[in-house]
């Protein structure tokens, strides 16, 4: 059986993360501030790097993508 990358991920945090997508379309300016409220309650430390990268960047509309990387890395089947 194929697990999927979000096993071990709760609900709630996989919400939290589909939210941000959607903030990336409807008020991106929002994206920072989402993503340091969901840092603190990252337990990996890869998933914090990737927040942190998106939120203290300079040019947030270029590193937009690593959180959608992550959030792409959440939601596929590995095979």
């Amino acid at each position: 059986m194929v697990k999927p990358v979000s096993d071990g991920y709760d609900a709630w945090y996989i919400d939290q993360v589909l939210n941000i997508c959607l903030a990336r379309w409807l008020n991106p300016a929002i994206v920072p501030q989402m993503c340091r409220a969901l840092e603190m309650q990252c337990e990996r430390k890869r998933d914090r790097q990737v927040l942190m990268m998106l939120r203290k960047s300079k040019q947030p509309a270029a590193q937009i993508d690593e959180i959608f990387k992550f959030i792409e890395r959440l939601l596929r089947r590995e095979k």
